[in-house]
């Protein structure tokens, strides 16, 4: 929870939590929904790395979570932004 409000102040976005998503999750995980396309902005946040994003929101992350453990899964019809 306090995740969410964390991005939801940094990008001023609305997020909330999905209590019963529809693709199953293992034990103890749940799924983050984000309004927006924050696909870079995210990724930056929790990886630590600036460079990913150039928004203001990213600075000063205390995630640093390794790239290769975050799953970004845009909705259907939803395009990757242009690097």
């Amino acid at each position: 929870m306090e995740f969410s409000k964390d991005v939801s102040k940094r990008f001023a976005c609305n997020a909330s939590i999905d209590e019963e998503p529809v693709t199953a999750l293992k034990k103890g995980h749940v799924q983050v929904l984000f309004q927006g396309n924050l696909e870079k902005e995210l990724k930056s946040l929790l990886t630590g790395n600036e460079k990913i994003s150039s928004h203001g929101g990213v600075k000063n992350s205390d995630y640093n979570i390794p790239s290769g453990v975050i799953e970004i899964e845009l909705k259907r019809g939803v395009s990757s932004k242009r690097r």
